[in-house]
């Protein structure tokens, strides 16, 4: 997949709202061998994490989480593959996906 030209993208957050289940995702792709960063920007996933030297965007959710429109937005358009996570059962499919 070809790179992921965002306009805004940040690796730093100011006052995010962070899905309480985020650290357990980001930890359990961490667990398995996967790098994680947390990005900022509006509508942007919260994780780029590389599986296998590719990399993908995951936007954390709780389980009756919704993408808003600006993140639907992004969806459709990025160039990179774009998940959802809203579990380890989502950690354990993203990552067999990918590798």
């Amino acid at each position: 997949m070809g790179a992921c030209g965002i306009n805004g993208l940040s690796l730093n957050r100011y006052n995010p709202k962070r899905d309480s289940n985020e650290p357990e995702i980001a930890q359990a792709f961490r667990n398995l061998g996967c790098s994680v960063t947390a990005l900022s920007g509006k509508g942007v996933p919260d994780l780029l994490v590389e599986i296998n030297r590719q990399w993908v965007l995951v936007e954390v959710k709780t389980p009756k989480g919704k993408l808003t429109p600006p993140q639907k937005a992004f969806f459709a358009t990025a160039t990179a593959p774009c998940y959802v996570a809203t579990s380890l059962d989502d950690v354990t499919r993203i990552y067999t996906a990918v590798s």
